[in-house]
C-alpha cells in the first residue's frame, strides 16, 4: 500500500497518554494512506485515533463521568444490542447510571422506568423498523430525546451513532432538533455507501434483492451522494449534507471511521480503504472533526503484535474496540472551542394546525404503504416485458428455421417480426417499469415531506406544553 510521510503539524499531532511514556510500548510510525489524501475535497483534517496495545491498558481503561445523557443509534438492519460494550464501558462507572432502550411502541413504560430512575445517564434507541429509511425514523429519535430531557431534567443529549444511525440523527436535526450538544458518529456512510449503491441496482433491474422489494427504502436512503460523472445521484443525502453547515455551528459533530480493509468505493479503481462496507472518503464531513482507527502495522514477533490486525475496525467490530470506547469518551467529555448558538425558538402550531398535520400524516403512511403496491406493478410490468421478449425470441427461431427448411423469403419476413416483437418486448417493459418506479419514488418524497412536517408539529407542540 503506498503511503505518505507521517502525520505532522499541530493540528495532526497525536494527544499524549496518561502513561509515563517509560511504561508504554513503542509505536509505531503512524502513516496517512495516501488514498485518505482525497478527504481533502472535504475540508477536514485526518486525526488518528490513539492505539491500545498492552493489555494492562486495554483492562485499565475507565469510564468517565458523563455531562449530558448519552443517547446511542444504530444502523441499517441492526437493533440497541449494536451496543452492548458500550454500555457495559460506560456504566462501570456508577455515575452513568443505565436508562434503558427506547421503543416507540413502549415509550409510556419507558418513562416510567425513567421516573423511577432520573439519575440515568446511558440510553439505547431500538428503531421499529430497521430497514426504514432515516427520513421515516428520525421521528422516533426526536421522542426518544424528548422523553430523556423530560425524565432527567437535562437541557441537552449527546448522540452516538453507528452506521446509517448517523443519518438517522442527522434527519432528526434536519427535521428541527435543537437539543443535542454532541453528534459523534462511528463509521457513517455520510456520502453514501458504494454497496448500497449496487444492491439498488441489482434491485431495481430485479436480478438480485437481498431484502425483500417494499424493505429496500433504507438501502435506496445509503446511496452515494454523486453518480459516475460527478452529478448528484441521491438528492436526499446531498440536501443533508448542505443542511449540515446549518448545525454545525450548534452541534459539535465528530466522525471516526477505520481503515486498512479494502472498501468498495465509486472511484476509478473500485476499492478505497474502510471498514469494509464504508469507505472512509465516504464517511468524512466538512465541518465535523475527523478521526481514523488504523491497524497497527506491527511485524510477527513484535512483542503487542496481534494477528488479524487489519480487520479488527471492520464495520462492525469497531463499536466494540477499546481505543474506540476512549476517543469517544474524549469527545463527550472535553469542551470545544466554540460554545453552541442557541436555537431559534419556533411558534408552537394551533390545535386545529396539528389537528390537521395529523391527518395528513396518516394520508401520507397510507400512500407510504401503497408504494409497496407500486413497486410491485413496476416488477410486474418488467416480468410482463420480458414475457414478450421471449414469445419475440421465439419466433425468431422459428423464422431461422424455416428459413433452413428451404423457404428463406418466409422464414426472413418471421425472423424480422421476431425482432421487433423482442425490440418492441424490451422497450415496453423498460418503460412500464420506470414510469411505475417514477410513480413511486414521487409517493415517498412527498409522504416524507409530509411526515417530516408532522413530526416537528407534534414536537413543537409538545415542548409547548411541557413550558
Amino acid at each position: 500500500m503506498s503511503q505518505i510521510p507521517p502525520i505532522s503539524g499541530p493540528s495532526l499531532s497525536r494527544t499524549s497518554p496518561t502513561r509515563p511514556a517509560a511504561e508504554r510500548p513503542a509505536e509505531p510510525e503512524r502513516l496517512v494512506p495516501r488514498d485518505l489524501m482525497e478527504l481533502s475535497k472535504f475540508d477536514v483534517e485526518i486525526r488518528p485515533v490513539r492505539h491500545i496495545e498492552c493489555t494492562e491498558e486495554a483492562m485499565a481503561l475507565q469510564a468517565p463521568s458523563l455531562e449530558r445523557p448519552v443517547l446511542m443509534i444504530h444502523g441499517l438492519a441492526q437493533h440497541a444490542d449494536t451496543w452492548v460494550n458500550f454500555k457495559n464501558f460506560f456504566t462501570a462507572n456508577p455515575d452513568n447510571p443505565d436508562g434503558g432502550i427506547f421503543h416507540v411502541d413502549r415509550e409510556e413504560s419507558f418513562r416510567e422506568r425513567l421516573g423511577q430512575n432520573p439519575q440515568a445517564r446511558v440510553f439505547a434507541i431500538d428503531l421499529s423498523d430497521n430497514l426504514r429509511s432515516p427520513q421515516v425514523v428520525a421521528g422516533e429519535v426526536r421522542r426518544a430525546i424528548t422523553a430523556i430531557l423530560e425524565g432527567t431534567g437535562a437541557d441537552q443529549v449527546d448522540l452516538l451513532t453507528h452506521s446509517m444511525g448517523g443519518l438517522v440523527a442527522r434527519e432528526a436535526l434536519h427535521q428541527g432538533e435543537d437539543r443535542v450538544r454532541n453528534l459523534v458518529m462511528v463509521a457513517p456512510p455520510n456520502h453514501g455507501s458504494m454497496e448500497a449503491t449496487l444492491a439498488s441496482a441489482l434491485d431495481e433491474n430485479s436480478l438480485y434483492s437481498h431484502y425483500p422489494g417494499e424493505k429496500m427504502e433504507a438501502m435506496h436512503a445509503l446511496r452515494l451522494e454523486y453518480g459516475p460523472g460527478g452529478s448528484v445521484s441521491n438528492e436526499w443525502l446531498h440536501e443533508l449534507n448542505q443542511d449540515w453547515q446549518n448545525h454545525a455551528d450548534r452541534v459539535r459533530g465528530a466522525v471516526i471511521a477505520g481503515v486498512g480493509i479494502p472498501t468498495p468505493d465509486a472511484r476509478w479503481k473500485g476499492v478505497g480503504l474502510g471498514d469494509g462496507m464504508v469507505a472512509a472518503a465516504n464517511a468524512a464531513l466538512e465541518g465535523a472533526e475527523f478521526f481514523i482507527a488504523q491497524p497497527n502495522n506491527l511485524e510477527p514477533g513484535s512483542e503487542h503484535f496481534r494477528d488479524f490486525q487489519h480487520f479488527r475496525y471492520n464495520h462492525l467490530q469497531i463499536v466494540s474496540e477499546p481505543e474506540i470506547f476512549r476517543q469517544v469518551s474524549e469527545l463527550l467529555t472535553s469542551t470545544s472551542a466554540a460554545p453552541p448558538a442557541p436555537a431559534s425558538p419556533r411558534e408552537s402550531p394551533s390545535r386545529a394546525e396539528l389537528s390537521e398535520t395529523l391527518q395528513r400524516t396518516a394520508e401520507a403512511r397510507k400512500d407510504m404503504a401503497a408504494v409497496d403496491t407500486l413497486r410491485q406493478i413496476a416488477h410486474s410490468r418488467r416480468l410482463g416485458g420480458m414475457e414478450r421478449t421471449l414469445v419475440g425470441s421465439g419466433i425468431l427461431t422459428a423464422g431461422a428455421l424455416t428459413a433452413a427448411a428451404g423457404a428463406p423469403l418466409v422464414g426472413i419476413g418471421v425472423s424480422v417480426l421476431g425482432l421487433a416483437f423482442t425490440a418492441f418486448g424490451i422497450l415496453q417493459s423498460r418503460r412500464n417499469e420506470m414510469e411505475a418506479h417514477q410513480a413511486a419514488d414521487a409517493t415517498v418524497r412527498l409522504a416524507h415531506e409530509a411526515l417530516n412536517q408532522a413530526e416537528d408539529a407534534i414536537h413543537r407542540t409538545i415542548r409547548a406544553d411541557a413550558d
